[in-house]
């Protein structure tokens, strides 16, 4: 029952050789187990609960009788944005009215609770939580995000860092926390104030924007009273609001809705909250920054890597959220690679035949014997750094081996070289048939095209020029390369391995539409077009 998980003995921490219970290699399936797993005290547990219980996955979620607790408990915990405004008189200042509730009998009974609570005992606690090694309570982790739209999509953003992004330096910060300055409660109902944005570096004022409050509330766990895992984060769904810029309202007509979070979630249950864990469970959240001007070409120029050198021969690679879950899914089936060079490591999925083509990614040249030792570099806890293929020097190569923190972060350590990176493999196995689109689809949407007057052009990789922009890189998105909202709706799944192959369903792309290029309004211009 256990090797079926942990496969052999290197499969658990003290049984490996030079373990604390290394004595246990010599027992086979034949030995008799009960005479120490009796679960009597002193001896170990009894069962695989006994075992696991405790345990914390990498999403800061409590492993506890067989089940991920943080996704049992977010189900008993609703937050819900009420209202986005301002301080009467004036936009500098956005106001967001927010409410909590919860059920805490499990019986699908919900009542509301004070959002500044800061007694376990009386309930959650969102944004007055502080860090605790005796319970685990962790410090608070609530944010506010903001993005804005141009024609139905939340590419109208303020970045000076990434392609596209609702991020903006000398500008509101990036995500506020929420505290004791900026949160006040009242009757139940939380107000949070915080600086608005400005706009003026875009070509035109958004219209309409979204609001999200990212991060995890936490609840007392009653059967680990008493123990360090008593207080954990519950992965509550993320709540958002769409508002009209000017006045707050909520607008007449909102974004299209054509995915579930219900489908995804039939196959990822228990994965669909990232980026530290904050960001769970929304589609409608991922999409304010996995929109259609996103690239993450900047991390390729940090690099000093160029099309010829990057292991997929691009310029950059937009998250663009249909694009990377079609591309992601289909990649096993096409051989056709989805390569991301990310801040914390290189990544690719895809297939073995489609990684058998790139002549230069190092884990490959390194298992075949031909990478040079000194682009390689191994951490105490087992982390591989390469030097990213075409990278340049930039300072003082990684010292290994480092202390037990060595490159969690996904930068290498002691180092003042940013291009060495970890580099994943992902093979991609989907279960499903490509064509099944209501796997995530809401029903019917899949058979409809985007409207080109609200659904905006992909920005095809290439976001332009970092260095041609007077007040800010990034901020300036008439240069970017784009491409048409149905072609890369469908062209991310119809994609092939074979350099013939895909020369022709680029052109019978090109030909229904137009060849990735900029314009001179950029998205303007093609929903100006639109009939």
């Amino acid at each position: 029952l256990c090797m079926s998980c942990h496969d052999d003995w290197d499969g658990f921490p003290n049984t490996k050789v030079g373990g604390t219970q290394e004595g246990h290699r010599s027992r086979t399936a034949a030995s008799t187990c009960s005479d120490c797993h009796d679960g009597a005290p002193g001896n170990a547990p009894a069962t695989v609960a006994g075992f696991h219980n405790g345990l914390k996955t990498e999403r800061s979620g409590l492993i506890w009788d067989g089940a991920d607790q943080s996704v049992v408990w977010g189900t008993r915990v609703k937050m819900e944005v009420l209202s986005v405004g301002y301080d009467p008189g004036a936009t500098t200042t956005l106001v967001v009215t927010w409410k909590a509730s919860w059920d805490a009998d499990g019986d699908g009974t919900f009542f509301d609770v004070d959002p500044c609570n800061t007694v376990y005992a009386n309930g959650p606690v969102f944004h007055r939580a502080s860090s605790s090694a005796k319970t685990g309570a962790a410090a608070n982790n609530l944010s506010l995000l903001r993005a804005y739209a141009q024609g139905d999509d939340w590419v109208a953003n303020l970045s000076t860092t990434a392609p596209g992004q609702p991020f903006a330096t000398g500008h509101a910060t990036q995500a506020p926390t929420l505290g004791t300055s900026n949160t006040t409660c009242a009757a139940n109902v939380a107000t949070t104030k915080v600086k608005a944005d400005v706009f003026g570096l875009l070509p035109l004022a958004p219209a309409r924007g979204q609001v999200a409050i990212q991060g995890k509330p936490q609840i007392r766990f009653d059967p680990a009273i008493g123990t360090s895992v008593e207080v954990i984060q519950v992965r509550a769904q993320t709540p958002v609001r769409e508002f009209v810029v000017a006045s707050g309202a909520l607008p007449s007509t909102q974004r299209r809705q054509i995915v579930s979070i219900d489908k995804c979630n039939a196959c990822h249950l228990g994965s669909m909250y990232q980026h530290g864990g904050n960001r769970v469970d929304r589609v409608e959240l991922c999409i304010m920054c996995h929109n259609p001007a996103s690239s993450e070409q900047q991390n390729r120029l940090a690099y000093g890597v160029d099309v010829t050198e990057a292991y997929d021969g691009k310029v950059g690679q937009t998250y663009d959220l249909r694009t990377m879950v079609h591309a992601i899914h289909s990649a096993g089936e096409t051989d056709r690679p989805l390569v991301y060079y990310r801040s914390n490591g290189v990544y690719f999925f895809g297939s073995k035949a489609a990684l058998a083509k790139v002549a230069n990614w190092p884990p490959a040249l390194d298992e075949a014997g031909t990478l040079p030792a000194a682009d390689k570099v191994v951490c105490s806890n087992g982390s591989v750094f390469y030097k990213v293929a075409g990278a340049g020097n930039s300072g003082t190569k990684p010292q290994a081996p480092a202390g037990p923190g060595c490159g969690g972060s996904g930068t290498a350590p002691n180092s003042t070289d940013g291009t060495w990176r970890t580099h994943n493999f992902v093979e991609i196995h989907y279960p499903r048939a490509l064509n099944d689109c209501a796997a995530c689809h809401v029903n019917g949407t899949e058979a409809k095209l985007p409207d080109p007057k609200k659904a905006v052009a992909v920005t095809d990789g290439d976001a332009g020029s970092a260095t041609d922009i007077t007040n800010g890189s990034w901020v300036n998105q008439l240069d970017d390369v784009l491409t048409g909202a149905s072609a890369q709706s469908c062209m991310t799944c119809h994609q092939s391995g074979d350099p013939v192959r895909q020369y022709y369903l680029r052109q019978h792309a090109a030909d229904q539409g137009w060849t990735p290029a900029a314009f001179p309004n950029g998205r303007q211009t093609i929903i100006d077009a639109a009939p």
